[in-house]
């Protein structure tokens, strides 16, 4: 199976998405967009494409001439729908599997 290849701005949604998950990036933490464009050696653009990413996923709260922070709430909600997920489909690949092998 060949690798895929990520966008600059997916690997950095991924890493921050991560973060916020793990609770390295705790509830209502203020993300700085010149901190982390220097943390991910980019500028501000691509770091603004992903604050707008995330918070369409539900993990920022964006907020126009005010910023972005962490959302608390979703948080619970987002991780349990992850580890669902996941076991979701680590059920139906094992069916397949099965439906394979007969």
């Amino acid at each position: 199976m060949k690798n895929k290849i990520l966008s600059v701005r997916d690997q950095i949604a991924d890493v921050l998405r991560s973060d916020i998950i793990s609770g390295e990036l705790a509830s209502n933490t203020k993300l700085n967009e010149i901190q982390l464009a220097e943390r991910f050696e980019v500028s501000r653009g691509p770091i603004r494409d992903v604050i707008l990413k995330l918070t369409k996923e539900g993990l920022l709260i964006s907020k126009s001439n005010v910023g972005a922070s962490v959302n608390s709430p979703f948080l619970l909600n987002y991780k349990s729908s992850v580890s669902t997920s996941e076991r979701e489909l680590k059920n139906s690949r094992q069916k397949r599997s099965l439906e394979v092998q007969a």
